[in-house]
């Protein structure tokens, strides 16, 4: 036994070598863990350039998990914990987290990186030696990116059999295995990546005919694992756009829509062919209700209930206990707002609470709280401006500790609504429909003279406009389509208004953003640019947009901050993606 910082590291069933290495770059991770902080890794990663130390050491592979409600006081088993990609995660709301991993100096990196807390122990050395130390008594025990080298881990005829059960014999009655595993059917390897083990393209989808030690699964392969090994209690969950660098966790009960997942060139690990426009068919995908089939990823959490004929009332009233707590409170959906400065790094969740659904979004870190509680004065200063017009309701809200809730509507997205027109030809109405709605945001609020103010110099720039600009007082720069609801009564609904500022804004702005955010997220709009010059028809031209577009690039600062996206990082050290033909 040995401690770094705080952490225990216990090295008895270690055999004296690590046995696998991703080479000399660990020696450099693990140099950058004994010489920095966490709060400065993804700095490090962007000076760095090198694939291995971003997925080692981004913060953002913390996701997978620390969007998990795991239970007060919960005592945790780690398996395969490497660097320690996922540990704080876990380590942030249970009592204990007992690691396994094989290499001492994946291990040495874990407890450097998580020294402070005394709530981690890293057992180095093989499992199957560990194992036989461990406790049965675990709430919660995960494998994430583990379960796929079930093989090596036990061996024998039917590995990935024996691996689930000898881990759920650790796990109490009640207790919970959790699984992140790439998909084997996953859109992407479908679209051109590579299978993300061994580097070969369709190797997955072609059954692995040419690779040992390592299988993943479809959903149905995983199902059917499960039920044969008698776990029938299991919930999935589905990480995108992967569960590595997941920044949306969807599940059973709150699948994607359309129009949605947009984010699919991201191959930081290799090179990729492009051999379809992913969103668009992941929008036939979700639009024919096959998105679990075709998800490049899954989350899987597994109930363990007590076994034998005796215990099958035990069982079913645990089953129902287990569905009482799922109906108390329940995430169905969260997603991170990444690539900002810690002051602005929140995360939204929509949860399932005595039977009613509810949103929330709170900070990422402690610095964020100041930010998540403006937005609640925001809502009172934007219900007063739009009161005069009643173009648009303000969703309400209320804030709790360091959450605030928002109101959970049904209806349909302006964005979601205009998509809907062009899927079906109907370009005319689609047109009309997207000059009325910029109307609506030039009109929602009175006008006042645009005057310069220091507030506006920090979030904007120094931005100077060569002519008069009609400006709006108190500003959501975020009334943009996907942000508006229409519900069944025709009314409209401004859902977030986090970006809100009490000091005057030009209202061109508000204009151009919307008009921007849905021309520009989706390529399937892109075209729409050709033939209908919106921004010239509201007065966007000339200088006026390229200040316009200026503010803009200044606000993407003021909320970066020192922080450098993952969008940047792929501009930077992405791998090629090659279009069908080259």
């Amino acid at each position: 036994m040995k401690k770094i910082g705080n952490v225990t590291l216990d090295t008895s069933c270690y055999p004296g070598e690590d046995l696998y290495s991703d080479g000399k770059v660990e020696e450099r991770i693990l140099e950058l863990a004994k010489t920095y902080p966490q709060e400065s890794y993804n700095q490090i990663i962007a000076k760095e350039q090198d694939w291995a130390v971003m997925y080692h050491l981004a913060r953002e592979r913390e996701h997978i998990l620390s969007w998990y409600p795991f239970e007060s006081g919960a005592k945790v088993l780690e398996v395969g914990s490497g660097c320690g990609a996922v540990t704080a995660a876990a380590a942030a709301q249970a009592a204990s987290v007992t690691c396994i991993d094989l290499s001492l100096r994946r291990s040495t990196i874990n407890g450097l990186r998580n020294q402070e807390r005394e709530n981690i122990k890293i057992c180095v050395g093989n499992f199957q030696d560990i194992e036989k130390e461990l406790e049965c008594d675990y709430d919660y025990a995960t494998l994430i990116g583990v379960f796929e080298y079930g093989r090596g881990y036990i061996g024998g005829e039917k590995p990935y059999h024996g691996f689930l059960n000898t881990i759920m014999e650790h796990i109490r009655p009640g207790g919970k295995l959790l699984i992140a595993i790439e998909n084997k059917f996953g859109l992407k390897y479908w679209a051109g990546c590579r299978e993300d083990h061994v580097g070969a393209f369709f190797e997955g989808l072609e059954g692995y005919q040419n690779t040992e030690g390592v299988l993943t699964f479809t959903r149905p392969e995983l199902v059917q694992l499960f039920e044969e090994c008698g776990y029938r209690n299991y919930r999935f969950y589905y990480p995108y756009p992967d569960y590595k660098f997941p920044t949306v966790i969807y599940s059973e009960d709150y699948l994607p829509r359309q129009g949605e997942l947009t984010q699919n060139i991201c191959n930081f690990d290799r090179d990729r062919l492009v051999l379809m426009d992913e969103e668009k068919v992941f929008d036939q995908i979700i639009k024919d209700g096959l998105f679990p089939l075709y998800s490049n990823s899954f989350f899987v959490e597994i109930t363990k209930a007590p076994e034998g004929e005796a215990e099958k009332k035990a069982a079913k009233s645990l089953e129902m206990d287990e569905g009482a707590k799922r109906e108390k409170s329940w995430v169905l959906y969260t997603k991170y707002s990444n690539g900002r400065s810690p002051e602005f790094a929140i995360r939204t969740c929509i949860v399932r609470e005595q039977g009613e659904i509810s949103l929330y979004k709170m900070p990422e870190y402690p610095a964020g709280v100041p930010h998540i509680q403006s937005i609640a004065g925001a809502r009172d200063k934007l219900e007063q401006l739009f009161l005069a017009k009643g173009l648009f309701q303000v969703n309400q809200c209320r804030l709790e500790e360091d959450k605030i809730f928002f109101e959970f509507l049904s209806g349909v997205t302006l964005e979601e609504k205009l998509d809907l027109l062009l899927e079906k030809g109907k370009k005319d109405e689609m047109r009309e429909l997207l000059r009325e709605e910029v109307k609506h945001i030039l009109e929602a609020a009175p006008f006042v003279e645009f005057v310069m103010t220091p507030e506006f110099q920090k979030v904007f720039g120094n931005v100077s406009f060569p002519r008069e600009e009609a400006a709006v007082e108190t500003a959501d720069i975020d009334l943009i389509f996907s942000n508006i609801l229409l519900t069944e009564d025709g009314k409209r609904h401004v859902l977030d208004y986090e970006w809100t500022f009490e000091f005057p804004v030009p209202a061109g702005f508000l204009a151009y953003r919307a008009i921007h955010y849905y021309f520009e997220t989706s390529a399937k709009r892109k075209i729409l640019k050709e033939d209908l010059n919106l921004y010239e028809e509201f007065g966007i031209t000339g200088d006026r947009r390229l200040k316009y577009e200026e503010m803009e690039r200044n606000f993407q600062r003021y909320i970066r901050g020192d922080y450098v996206p993952a969008g940047e990082l792929y501009r930077s050290m992405g791998k090629k993606a090659l279009p069908l033909g080259e």
